[in-house]
């Protein structure tokens, strides 16, 4: 719950990537730990090939449970990173900009901190570079994970006559849905359909807005296999197909963006389209 919570927010993370001049450059970071602020980018490090690098995790991040914990979006554990001393921290920004508190303690640690917006493919593959710039990553994961990203943001722009409507619920109590340019948009263009819904970011809706969006799909990101059963007791004008996504994965733009399209793709074909 505390990740769709997460959710709810990133449409306020348009702070670009943080790279200052006077932060310590790539050659003081190489070989050195690595302290994760942010599950997408825990999971973006993990796919260029430098989990093993990783010294630290939130409590949400995935593959790492051994690592200690050194805090999340809202905060750090100072404490906690300065035992560890990593060369690099990776993070996402709250709507505020980066916490005072981890720039304090970049000034007294001396690592580079590395992160920014990620709310689509073209956030994703800034986050791919500023990685790489940094000294992260196998140079042919990073080739291979930054292709593919293309390919989604490329497919995403694309315009499809017969795409069907398609509404994105995350949440049924109340009603929350992705709206346009968040990553979920971004993945159902890129898979195919079309976000029935018209606001940007991360909305909530009445029951009366859902039905009225008519959609020909509903996309259900939950784990919770009774929620399929909830939307059936909805009163639509024309019942929609449901289909459900599951996976945290799902919850989080990163590397991941281009299996995601897949499945979703599958999903919308096994729905008709």
């Amino acid at each position: 719950m505390v990740v769709l919570l997460g959710l709810l927010g990133l449409q306020a993370l348009l702070v670009p990537l943080i790279g200052c001049a006077d932060e310590p450059g790539p050659e003081r970071t190489t070989g050195l730990g690595i302290a994760s602020l942010s599950p997408a980018m825990t999971t973006i490090v993990r796919d260029l090939g430098a989990g093993d690098r990783l010294v630290g995790r939130t409590p949400w991040c995935r593959g790492v449970d051994d690592l200690p914990v050194v805090g999340a979006l809202d905060g750090v554990d100072a404490e906690v990173l300065v035992g560890l001393r990593p060369g690099v921290v990776v993070h996402q920004p709250p709507a505020a900009g980066t916490d005072p508190v981890l720039l304090a303690l970049r000034e007294r640690v001396g690592f580079t901190i590395v992160g920014g917006r990620l709310d689509g493919s073209d956030d994703v593959i800034a986050a791919i570079d500023a990685l790489s710039a940094a000294g992260i990553g196998d140079d042919s994961l990073v080739a291979r994970h930054r292709t593919a990203m293309e390919r989604v943001r490329s497919a995403a722009a694309e315009s499809r006559d017969d795409a069907r409507s398609v509404l994105v619920l995350f949440a049924l109590d109340p009603f929350a849905a992705a709206g346009r340019e968040t990553y979920l948009d971004e993945v159902v263009r890129a898979a195919g359909g079309r976000n029935v819904t018209t606001r940007p970011g991360w909305i909530e809706l009445s029951v009366e807005e859902v039905v009225g969006l008519h959609p020909e799909v509903v996309l259900l990101v939950s784990s919770d296999v009774s929620a399929v059963d909830t939307l059936g007791a909805i009163p639509w004008t024309v019942p929609p197909a449901v289909v459900a996504l599951d996976g945290a994965e799902a919850l989080e733009p990163s590397t991941r963006m281009p299996d995601l399209v897949e499945r979703v793709e599958s999903l919308l074909a096994g729905a008709g389209m």
